[in-house]
């Protein structure tokens, strides 16, 4: 994988906590104004290999991830609680996959907001207020 990691896992007694780079507001604004950031593409068929949403209960699996939370910074997390005894090379075997395209995905989330960012700036600089 190139580039600068997405998230912090952190493997603590039977829970893996996975924390995004991404905010979870980024995530609901993400969700209104450019929706189709939020679902990670296979590169060739085009078609939805993964997705990422907001909701009441984390999830994490190969067909995507379910931030349920946030850490005092607002940025998204998720617990998903592990077998007893699950090693590394357990989450590594059974959420390695599904965590190298939440990665790709939280990426492709960041770059998204920027450029919704950048044309909010200019659809609104000239706005007058009275």
């Amino acid at each position: 994988m190139e580039g600068q990691q997405n998230m912090k896992l952190k493997h603590i007694g039977q829970s893996l906590v996975i924390i995004l780079s991404v905010t979870m507001m980024t995530i609901q604004n993400i969700t209104k104004l450019a929706p189709d950031a939020l679902v990670l593409k296979d590169p060739e068929t085009k078609e939805p290999i993964f997705r990422l949403s907001a909701g009441s209960e984390a999830s994490l699996n190969k067909n995507g991830a379910k931030v349920n939370d946030e850490d005092t910074d607002g940025f998204a997390r998720m617990t998903i609680m592990l077998p007893v005894g699950a090693t590394e090379d357990y989450i590594k075997e059974n959420y390695g996959f599904a965590l190298e395209k939440l990665d790709r995905l939280s990426k492709q989330v960041l770059e998204a907001e920027a450029g919704v960012n950048k044309t909010m700036a200019t659809v609104f600089k000239d706005m007058e207020v009275g």
